[in-house]
């Protein structure tokens, strides 16, 4: 069985690979830590197997003489038998005493006793104390029980003061034909008292095999086959007692009972079938007549039931019991695997879905966002983009002027306050909240299909990834502002072509027509025959002469209001080309924001079908520790 124990082994170590990585979407950090030291717990427990001590555990409801049997096979009365049901409160476990409990049964102060007096007998009462009741009917001398002399009439001094909230109690004997048996009797897990089933669930993981004891009146009981599916240990290491068995031949003739017994057998035998255990093992047994001295009834099976609990097994048998037990509670534990892969599934389905039904809507997407941006774009962002665009940089001399004067009466307007900073204007309300609406509802549909699927409160709690695979409106309108900034920078720094020198060309020549008028002709044609320094000063001179004259003083007036009229013209035609430019900067934003709008659709599509890729390397990762096609 190393193999076994080396792949569940194996199979716990990658269990907890995925637990510490967060894999498990389906599991709260509470459940997580739970599972984490359930595993640390199973492995401990395989690490431990070995041995040959086997611990056999009587299990069954109230009524069904579990004590008696356990009194039976320990042939003394160790048991309580009252009337008073539930009876035992405690395990039992009946212990040779040179044979120490198992590793994960030392627990601290456990209830340890032996038996007192000259009889080897005792009695575990309602108030869990020890008391004498005289020597059993029959004792077998295999089963020869050491005792202490007590101290006093109370028994066994220290050893009988037990916590009430004390696990088991242990009994210890000298019989040494079943040294390598640890026999408990284990309280009645149907009681009304809720602590004795807890008690029973939490003893289960240290037995090895499970003695099912029920009577002629319980064995048709559902809480029996419900406790019983609940059990996590390997079916071949489970044995059925049908106790009481003389009750089925009182009142009838051999004939008649031996017939009743069989009805009750093979019902029985159907029951336990129809539970889970697939060749059940039953014994048909009257623990009160195998305590008397006289001879068994042909049809009580004690002795070969006795004898199959007790013989003797090797190493490697015991470990083989043992494996199967754990092999099966390792199986049964990581079944958590199958709700996680059936809520992956479940997400990967609703993924497929929605990306099939983005994939189908990509126009009426696109068609909804064209319409929401032309609502913005061909609105207040036309009527302000033509000052956002103006750069007096462009213009020279007095269009400059005319410029820097008209952005001055500009930041003055009550309609140019928006624009003044240079930034874009913000989106048109109507045109935002048609976009938003868009991509909320993207976001609603994403979480509504994964909701319908079903999934775990664990699962839907960390949805908050999802909801951040759709589209985020506050980053998409940020993306909108960044992007029409960098577009408007773009478009104003490019100016018109070759606009700049036309405008020196024309200042130029203004200039030298003022310069020609303010010489005169005599001097330009003595400096053009004569081009001297002389003649050069004689020029200069007249112009300055003429400047501060009458004549000179017109003309620079001329001059300045034809400076001022050109700069005018200059700036109008500056702005008509930024008006005619900003057509085709629109148009150009539009193609931008819409390609911005489908890559958010693209993007959401693209994140969905990583998402699904993601659950589906998850869902084969995990679906290696599914359990596989070994059966108990």
């Amino acid at each position: 069985m190393v193999e076994p124990i080396q792949e569940l082994r194996e199979d716990l170590h990658r269990f907890q690979h995925l637990l510490s990585r967060d894999t498990l979407l389906s599991c709260s950090e509470e459940e997580r830590a739970s599972l984490l030291e359930n595993s640390r717990r199973l492995l401990q427990r395989l690490e431990a197997v070995g041995g040959s001590v086997l611990t056999v555990g009587l299990l069954g409801g109230t009524g069904v003489g579990k004590s008696s049997l356990m009194n039976s096979l320990a042939e003394a009365s160790i048991a309580s038998t009252s009337h008073r049901r539930p009876h035992t409160e405690r395990v039992l476990i009946y212990r040779h005493e040179d044979v120490p409990l198992p590793a994960s049964l030392e627990l601290p102060s456990p209830g340890v006793m032996s038996f007192p007096g000259e009889h080897p007998q005792a009695f575990l009462s309602e108030s869990d104390r020890l008391q004498g009741e005289g020597a059993p009917r029959s004792l077998s001398p295999s089963l020869a029980i050491s005792y202490q002399k007590g101290e006093d009439s109370k028994g066994p001094g220290a050893h009988d003061r037990q916590p009430l909230d004390n696990l088991w109690l242990e009994i210890s004997h000298r019989a040494d034909l079943i040294r390598h048996i640890l026999l408990c009797d284990l309280p009645d897990f149907d009681s009304l008292a809720g602590e004795h089933r807890q008690r029973v669930v939490h003893f289960l993981e240290h037995l090895d095999v499970i003695v099912w004891v029920t009577s002629p009146e319980k064995y048709a009981d559902a809480r029996f086959y419900a406790f019983l599916r609940e059990v996590p240990k390997a079916r071949q290491n489970f044995y059925f007692v049908l106790n009481k068995a003389d009750l089925l031949f009182e009142g009838r003739t051999i004939e008649a009972g031996y017939g009743e017994l069989g009805k009750v057998i093979a019902r029985f035998t159907a029951y336990l079938m129809e539970n889970e255990v697939p060749h059940p093992l039953i014994y048909a047994v009257s623990a009160a007549e195998s305590q008397s001295l006289g001879s068994l009834a042909p049809w009580n099976q004690f002795v070969h039931f006795r004898h199959q609990i007790f013989q003797l097994r090797d190493a490697r048998e015991v470990r083989a019991i043992k494996a199967a037990n754990l092999d099966v509670e390792v199986r049964q534990f990581l079944q958590v695997v199958d709700r996680e892969i059936l809520h992956l599934e479940k997400m990967r389905e609703a993924l497929v879905e929605l990306v099939k039904e983005l994939e189908g809507e990509r126009e009426e997407w696109a068609a909804a966002g064209r319409e929401s941006l032309d609502l913005w774009l061909d609105g207040q962002f036309r009527n302000v983009t033509v000052d956002l665009l103006v750069d007096p940089s462009h213009l020279v001399g007095p269009g400059y002027l005319v410029a820097q004067a008209v952005q001055i009466l500009q930041k003055w307007s009550s309609t140019s306050k928006s624009v003044e900073s240079g930034d874009p204007p913000p989106m048109h309300e109507g045109a935002a909240f048609l976009l938003q609406s868009q991509m909320e509802r993207l976001q609603d549909r994403i979480v509504r299909r994964l909701l319908h699927r079903g999934l775990s409160a664990a699962v839907l709690a960390r949805l908050d990834d999802m909801n951040r695979a759709g589209p985020d409106w506050q980053q998409f309108a940020g993306r909108i502002r960044e992007y029409t900034a960098m577009r408007l920078r773009d478009q104003k720094s490019a100016g018109p072509a070759g606009f700049k020198f036309l405008q020196m060309g024309i200042y130029t020549g203004l200039f030298v027509l003022f310069l020609v008028a303010l010489a005169g002709d005599v001097a330009w044609r003595d400096f053009i025959r004569s081009p001297d320094v002389s003649t050069l000063l004689d020029l200069a001179a007249d112009v300055l002469l003429t400047l501060f004259s009458p004549k000179g003083i017109a003309a620079l007036g001329s001059y300045l209001i034809l400076l001022a009229l050109v700069g005018l013209r200059f700036y109008r035609r500056y702005k008509k080309s930024l008006q005619h430019r900003t057509q085709k900067f629109i148009e150009s934003l539009k193609r931008g924001l819409g390609l911005m709008w489908e890559e958010e659709l693209q993007s959401l599509i693209q994140i969905l079908n990583e998402r699904r890729g993601e659950l589906e390397a998850r869902t084969r990762e995990i679906a290696s520790l599914v359990p596989g096609s070994r059966k108990d």
